[in-house]
């Protein structure tokens, strides 16, 4: 974005770019792209802002999409429930003529709606009583036994309970947990459909200064600052509607300086910083396991929820609980562009700091699953949840890392225009992998020849055997405080050719290729 770097460091995708009104130009290099480009093999994506000019320009705009306007679907029974407005304006202009410019643009958009539609089967009124005659679709003997259809078993015994009926007492956590189910909304078999809200909000403000000095050289201030919210949708009452929201601020701030030494030589100079921040939460209002009477470890409920609860076959709920990742990038690229005789060459380096802060709750209130098993089980899931019969649970301590991470890159290329029907591209782009650094040494590693003879560590001997930590070593190999050792040999020469094969500017052969890191 604007010569400088515009990538999630933890996602390793873009972040968000400037809507249209606010866009000068972009281009989409798929292969064979320059050695001043590093970092992936896929694509590079170029984007530059728009600028200020001699004149005042500017524009307002608004689009908009609902039931009054939408056409229904020749399928559907209704319009859809979207409502979206997307609305903002741009304007742009000299501070000082042919010396200072200054440019301003926001978009907002605004999304209301709602997801499809679900399905599940929750306890009926008789299956809370412990009554599951109705699986039985045959009938029942003089014993009780079930003639045709589900048998209910007694888990723990796998004594079958005559007539379906469960004469052990039920869970009272499941008891507690069904009052949030929509029990007086389902059909007589237990079904019912329900459809959680989209409540989405992004704001994007982008500003820029630009300022001829010399004459000739140009220097560029740039912010683009955007703003993603996305609400959780439980509605209060009902936990099958448990879904995450998420807060995301991504802020990119240039500043860029073009110095013109003499008509043949150029360079570029570009720094940023880059600080992306997302939190994800279910809003601190969903019960968890703990509110039921369950006896297991559940975090504050601000950052907590219900991770995972399933119940085989039937229902399920639960979403991602509570974490902050924060990164933050500062970038500095340098380039240097010399015409010299035939030749084009192109000279400079990036280096990229790298900061990755990871606070994440995942799975520390566990997950939850019922099934259907016999042998042991109930022979139904939505039995086994209402006697507390657990088929599997998983808990974790979450995920929490705090990283530091240098990124370089040199480069020096040359397009040589051989002939005026040949161009012949060549470059050579060295990017040292320097390892990622977890500066609370949160580091473990996995030794499979440890595993096999036994050795546990010694930094931390409860841990299995081959689970290695910083301060480990065995057979000669410590770990690394990164955990991993550099790679500093990565050499990434590029060629390139274009060819008029005919000198007449009607056709074009080309061709190139590289190694890239």
């Amino acid at each position: 974005l604007d010569g400088a770097n515009n990538q999630d460091m933890l996602s390793n995708t873009n972040n968000p770019f400037p809507f249209p009104d606010a866009l000068q130009e972009f281009s989409v290099q798929t292969n064979n792209f320059s050695v001043q480009y590093g970092g992936n093999a896929g694509a590079v994506v170029n984007v530059v802002t728009k600028s200020g000019t001699n004149n005042w320009h500017g524009d307002l705009f608004e689009f908009v999409r609902n039931g009054a306007f939408n056409a229904r679907n020749y399928f559907a029974d209704k319009v859809d429930p979207l409502k979206r407005n997307q609305f903002g304006g741009v304007i742009g202009g000299p501070i000082h003529k042919d010396k200072s410019f200054i440019f301003f643009g926001y978009q907002g958009t605004i999304i209301r709606s709602q997801n499809n539609a679900s399905n599940a089967t929750i306890p009926t009124p008789a299956e809370l009583k412990g009554d599951f005659s109705a699986l039985c679709t045959g009938g029942f003997d003089g014993s009780g036994n079930c003639l045709k259809g589900k048998q209910i078993y007694n888990p723990y015994t796998g004594v079958a309970f005559p007539n379906n009926q469960i004469n052990i007492p039920l869970s009272p956590v499941a008891l507690a947990m069904t009052k949030y189910l929509p029990i007086a909304q389902e059909a007589s078999d237990g079904t019912v459909t329900y459809a959680t809200l989209i409540h989405q909000n992004f704001n994007e403000e982008v500003g820029r200064f630009d300022q001829v000095l010399r004459n000739q050289d140009h220097l560029f201030v740039r912010a683009l600052i955007d703003k993603y919210t996305h609400a959780p949708t439980f509605d209060g009452t009902n936990i099958l509607t448990v879904h995450t929201g998420a807060t995301v601020d991504t802020d990119n701030i240039a500043l860029g300086y073009t110095t013109v030494f003499s008509p043949s030589l150029v360079n570029n100079v570009v720094v940023d910083v880059v600080r992306a921040w997302s939190d994800r939460n279910q809003g601190g209002k969903v019960p968890q396991l703990s509110d039921f009477g369950a006896s297991i470890k559940q975090l504050p409920k601000a950052q907590g929820g219900i991770r995972g609860f399933g119940v085989s076959g039937y229902w399920g709920t639960g979403d991602f609980t509570d974490a902050v990742f924060a990164r933050n990038s500062g970038n500095i690229r340098d380039h240097v562009m010399w015409l010299h005789g035939k030749h084009s060459f192109d000279f400079g380096f990036d280096f990229e700091r790298d900061q990755s802060n990871i606070d994440n709750t995942d799975l520390m209130n566990g997950t939850f699953s019922f099934t259907s098993d016999t042998n042991p089980g109930s022979n139904d899931a939505e039995a086994s949840f209402m006697m507390g019969y657990l088929r599997s649970m998983s808990q974790t301590s979450g995920d929490y890392s705090n990283s530091r991470e240098n990124v370089i890159g040199f480069f020096a290329g040359d397009t040589w225009k051989m002939s005026p029907r040949f161009t012949l591209d060549l470059g050579l782009r060295y990017a040292p992998q320097v390892p990622m650094k977890e500066i609370y040494g949160r580091i473990q590693q996995f030794r499979p020849d440890a595993y096999k003879a036994g050795v546990s560590s010694s930094v931390i001997p409860s841990a299995p055997p081959g689970l290695f930590f910083v301060g480990d070593k065995y057979n000669g190999i410590s770990v690394p405080a990164t955990g991993e050792t550099g790679d500093f040999n990565n050499f990434a020469p590029r060629v390139g050719f274009a060819l008029d094969p005919h000198g007449n500017g009607k056709m074009s052969i080309r061709g190139g290729g590289g190694v890239f890191y």
